[in-house]
């Protein structure tokens, strides 16, 4: 046996009941505190325990964790077959540095845990805190003697999640150089925020090339550049959405045309994943440059084509309604589809909205 490895067999040892004694050390010299673990060696008649989640696993704070396992009594076990189980904590570890963390709250945790008699786990979301390592420990006692029991460990690794940076018509935009151009980040927010949405974030916005008194044209979420201010060319405009030390960046590029365009909007909100069995709408906005809706023509496109919107067996409104329906069942679960709904007035002028659609995984 070998003390300073990492696994150790107690196949040259003597006896059925040890205390082992852990203590780890890493190339800081930095140590952990020392773990005392008592081992029982097996009996033939153990039953089998299995947590099928991988271990480690990464999970997102801001989604629900469910943890399956699946237990099977020895062939060789002659009593009552009734397995009852139990979850509990083992321990809690930074991810960065890999020591134990006592300040990282378990209360939610131990609360679940304590609750939980049977083989699989569900733990809300927020229950973990980010930046930490959770190791949980599912035990499965023979109903008749539980003095017989198996026990599973898995480790749970919560990272930080990004700030979603969330602009209104996409990261591609074009605009009339007469007209005032808008960028709204409202939808943006931060996923390990329980209360969501984007209060608590900071908004800044930069551009290149260098935009003047850029600054003074933002409130909050959103900048509004009057009419005028941008010349005829490409600029890319920077939405950076920082909380504390963390921050997420999308540049927006944007095509500034002489004269004016009409203006473009997908109304429908998606602020969810849609489910692929029932019937998606998107509702389009399209407005001529002094007003009204007269001499305008839509075109609905997908990305790479992947739908046939023109065929009516997929879309009951076809691809040149000012609104695009489709019909259940015809996109892919668990893709995200991008939609562009592009208006073009009298004189040939045109503009476009996208929107990106996600749908739930089987």
């Amino acid at each position: 046996m070998n003390p300073e490895s990492a696994i150790l067999s107690l196949d040259n040892l003597r006896g059925n009941r040890f205390t082992f004694l852990l203590k780890v050390r890493n190339f800081l010299g930095q140590e952990s505190e020392l773990i005392r673990w008592p081992v029982t060696r097996s009996l033939p008649e153990l039953p089998s325990l299995e947590i099928t989640l991988p271990s480690p696993f990464a999970h997102r704070i801001s989604q629900s964790l469910f943890v399956p396992a699946r237990a099977v009594t020895s062939s060789c076990w002659e009593g009552d077959l009734g397995v009852n189980f139990a979850w509990s904590l083992v321990s809690v570890f930074d991810l960065a540095t890999g020591l134990a963390a006592p300040e990282a709250s378990v209360a939610d945790v131990e609360t679940v845990l304590s609750a939980a008699e049977i083989s699989f786990l569900l733990l809300p979301p927020f229950s973990m805190g980010a930046g930490y390592g959770y190791i949980l420990r599912l035990s499965a006692f023979m109903d008749a003697d539980p003095t017989i029991f198996s026990s599973a460990d898995v480790v749970i690794e919560v990272a930080e999640e990004p700030i979603v940076v969330d602009v209104a018509g996409g990261s591609e935009r074009r605009t009339g150089a007469t007209q005032e151009f808008v960028i709204d980040s409202s939808a943006s927010y931060d996923p390990t925020d329980v209360n969501g949405g984007s209060d608590g974030l900071t908004f800044t916005f930069t551009s290149t090339p260098e935009i003047p008194a850029l600054s003074s044209f933002a409130s909050g979420s959103s900048i509004v550049i009057p009419a005028g201010t941008l010349e005829a060319g490409e600029y890319i405009i920077t939405v950076t959405a920082s909380r504390e030390a963390r921050s997420t960046s999308v540049p927006v590029t944007v095509a500034v045309v002489a004269g004016a365009l009409p203006l473009v909007a997908i109304l429908t909100d998606i602020d969810q994943a849609v489910v692929k069995e029932q019937r998606l709408r998107l509702q389009g906005s399209g407005t001529a440059n002094g007003g009204g809706r007269g001499g305008l023509s839509y075109l609905w496109t997908v990305d790479d084509d992947a739908l046939d919107l023109s065929d009516q067996s997929i879309s009951t409104t076809q691809n040149s309604k000012r609104n695009l329906v489709l019909r259940p069942n015809v996109m892919e679960a668990g893709r995200t589809y991008t939609f562009t709904f592009s208006v073009t007035d009298s004189f040939g002028a045109s503009n476009f909205a996208r929107v990106e659609v996600f749908t739930n995984r089987p």
